[in-house]
């Protein structure tokens, strides 16, 4: 069996994930080898790839949703709303989509305030 070396990968996530050591070897399967972290097969590897990925993206949506004048669609109970730093009412703001997709949209009422990230409904002239 091979082993595959994911030290770069791993110290990423570690770095910006908040994971401990200890966590991430339970999460990940991981192994040490002196400062070395390995995985003992390419799914593992893939696996891994995948979160670190996956996190990147995840830190590019917080970072341009802290942005002012930029908001998120998030689904809350069922009902699409616009989550972002700032936002008053009447303003408007672009929107972005997962997809990558933007469209400008007048913030309505706000609905609450968590985390620094403002809820709010989207108006109408």
């Amino acid at each position: 069996m091979s082993r595959h070396n994911v030290t770069t990968e791993i110290t990423e996530i570690l770095a910006t994930s908040g994971l401990t050591e200890d966590e991430a070897k339970t999460r990940f399967r991981l192994d040490r080898d002196g400062s070395d972290w390995l995985v003992w097969n390419r799914a593992d590897e893939a696996f891994i790839t995948r979160h670190l990925l996956d996190l990147r993206d995840s830190n590019a949506r917080a970072a341009q949703l802290a942005t002012a004048g930029h908001a998120e669609w998030r689904m809350i109970s069922g009902v699409w709303v616009l989550a972002g730093t700032g936002l008053t009412e009447g303003d408007i703001v672009t929107v972005s989509r997962r997809n990558g997709t933007t469209s400008e949209e007048i913030v309505g009422q706000i609905i609450a305030t968590k985390n620094g990230i403002t809820l709010a409904r989207v108006g109408s002239l």
